[in-house]
C-alpha cells in the first residue's frame, strides 16, 4: 500500500510536529538559509555571495572546517567576501531578505581563521 494514498491533511501530531520545528531550528542554526537562487546576483563588487555561502554552510553543517577554508582560501580573491562593500543591493534582490553583508562578514572572518 502507498503512503501517500493514505496520507491525509493534518495527520502529523503534535509530538511530530513539534520534532520537526526542532529540526528546522536546529538546521537553521548551523548555516546561512541562502538556496543559492542567485538572485542577489551579479555583485556590483564582484562577491560570488552563494559561492562563500556554500563554503560556509558546508563547514557548519558537517563539521568539517579544513576542507572549507582550504577551498575559500584558494577561490577567486575577487570574489570573496571581505570585497562586499554593504550597499545592500544583494538584500533587496533576496526572497529571503537575509542581511547578506553582515552574513558575508560573518563567514569570511570563519572562513578565513588558520
Amino acid at each position: 500500500m502507498s503512503y501517500a494514498e493514505n496520507s491525509q491533511p493534518h495527520n502529523l501530531t503534535a509530538d511530530e510536529l513539534t520534532l520537526i520545528g526542532r529540526v528546522r531550528d536546529a538546521y537553521l542554526s548551523q548555516g546561512v538559509s541562502c538556496t543559492a537562487c542567485r538572485y542577489c546576483m551579479p555583485c556590483p563588487n564582484g562577491v560570488d555571495i552563494p559561492r562563500t555561502f556554500s563554503f560556509y554552510n558546508d563547514a557548519m553543517i558537517y563539521g568539517d572546517t579544513a576542507r572549507p577554508r582550504r577551498d575559500y582560501s584558494r577561490s577567486n580573491p575577487a570574489e570573496r567576501a571581505d570585497n562586499c562593500i554593504k550597499c545592500e543591493q544583494c538584500v533587496e534582490k533576496c526572497p529571503q531578505k537575509l542581511a547578506i553583508p553582515e552574513l558575508l562578514e560573518k563567514a569570511h572572518a570563519f572562513l578565513m581563521e588558520k
